[in-house]
């Protein structure tokens, strides 16, 4: 699977231990990535609830990509309800193991292909 995670070196510190051997590629601002997303197909991405441009990330990933995005770090009420009014394909809690992680990957990256077995 190959993941993309948009956030700050904090956020990649806690969700990298997570997606261990997958194909990831990190991105602290939206430029770097939405030039990325241009050149290359990815399965997922992953971004970050705290990111500061996350409503202009959302709408510009969604034009260039089919691919899933979760909203991770997602705690409290209020963050639950902002991450939920960006329509995303799912969200990442704050707290979450390994096993919960690749199960929700595959749960959101199943609908987008057909390509067999998906390894975290």
């Amino acid at each position: 699977m190959k993941l993309m995670i948009l956030g700050n070196e904090k956020a990649l510190r806690a969700i990298a231990p997570l997606v261990g051997d997958s194909d990831f590629v990190h991105f602290s601002e939206i430029s770097g990535a939405i030039d990325t997303l241009s050149k290359r197909e990815f399965d997922v991405i992953l971004l970050d609830s705290q990111f500061p441009e996350i409503e202009e990330a959302c709408c510009r990933i969604k034009e260039i990509t089919p691919a899933a995005l979760l909203i991770f770090g997602v705690s409290g009420e209020d963050s639950w309800k902002r991450a939920w009014a960006l329509d995303v394909d799912g969200f990442v809690p704050d707290k979450i193991g390994k096993a919960e992680l690749v199960a929700r990957l595959k749960a959101v990256f199943r609908p987008c292909t057909n390509r067999g077995k998906v390894t975290v």
